[in-house]
């Protein structure tokens, strides 16, 4: 999705009704943001704060940090929407100097008809054509859609 808004110019943070512009509630939300298409973002605003007031569209979320409802107020919360398979990499393996064959660990958050949808976006630093690959979750079973070179 990254590689994406760089091709379109589209931004990295969007309030909620540029994703939810069907709810009506959310064009009054100024405080929560998504990164992306998938991770809203609710920040913590206020000094010493244990609570925070966060809208959820009708849709599916998962914590962040634990995939579980639990949310943890010593961190900001951050939420997955679901229907996201996001691709990551073990803490330390962030940068261009890891290993070409550290692995990525996905996390698929359904939607509620139980399916997801992602991609992963390799660029080894070597090869001068990145890859991209396209992968689809349905009913626990992961598929891989397209597996092609950026051009």
């Amino acid at each position: 999705h990254s590689i994406k808004l760089i091709w379109t110019a589209l931004p990295v943070l969007n309030p909620l009704w540029y994703i939810y512009s069907h709810d009506p509630s959310t064009s009054s939300i100024d405080l929560q943001f998504f990164f992306g298409k998938s991770i809203l973002v609710s920040p913590v605003t206020e000094e010493n704060s244990t609570t925070v007031s966060a809208y959820f569209p009708d849709d599916i979320f998962y914590d962040f940090l634990t995939l579980a409802p639990f949310v943890n107020f010593n961190s900001i919360p951050l939420h997955i929407r679901g229907g996201a398979m996001l691709s990551l990499r073990e803490t330390g393996a962030m940068t261009i100097t890891a290993p070409p064959n550290t692995d990525f660990e996905f996390i698929v958050d359904p939607d509620t008809h139980d399916q997801a949808s992602g991609s992963l976006y390799a660029d080894d630093g070597v090869s001068i054509i990145p890859k991209q690959v396209q992968l689809s979750y349905t009913k626990e079973h992961l598929h891989e859609l397209h597996n092609h070179a950026l051009l």
